[in-house]
This record gives C-alpha cells, structure tokens and sequence, in this order.
C-alpha cells in the first residue's frame, strides 16, 4: 500500500491481486474488459497503475449491468479477512 497526495491510500495490481486470491491479468482482464458490465478504475501514476479502495469497494459491490460472467467468487479464507481488515465489505 502507499499514500500519494491529493489521493490517499492506493494499492499497486499486485496487492489486489494478493487481497482476492487472484492473479495480476485477472486484475488487468477486470480493468481493460471488466465483469458484469463493470470495469475496475486504476490511477496511472509515473507509467504504474494504482487502484484506490473506494474504486476497488465501488467494483465489488455494484449491481450488474449486463449478462456477463459474474465476479470469481472469493473462497479463500485467509483473502476474505485480509479484505475485511481492509475496510472492504464481502
């Protein structure tokens, strides 16, 4: 995690990644196609992208749009309760 100014806290692909037991193309795949008729917001800060945890929260919870394959379902423990210290509501 770091804290840019005028920004606030934000997390690199790979934390996300970590954070849902999934992999960093997943996390690229839900920015560049998204799911659910949704796409993951990322900020580009000197050529790196960041995604901050309202973006990430506003992701997880919005109501489908379309028909598309849902959300991967988070089964791992241990990734679900890293996203509750997180503030993150699954």
């Amino acid at each position: 995690m770091l804290t840019l100014p005028h920004i606030g806290k934000v997390f690199d692909a790979d934390e996300v990644a970590k954070q849902f037991g999934v992999s960093v193309r997943t996390i690229q795949n839900w920015v560049l196609r998204g799911a659910r008729g949704r796409k993951l917001t990322r900020i580009p800060v000197g050529g790196r992208f960041y995604y901050r945890p309202s973006d990430i929260q506003d992701f997880l919870t919005a109501p489908p749009v379309s028909n598309d394959a849902p959300l991967p379902k988070i089964d791992n423990k241990a990734a679900k309760e890293n996203l509750r210290r997180q503030g993150f509501k699954i």
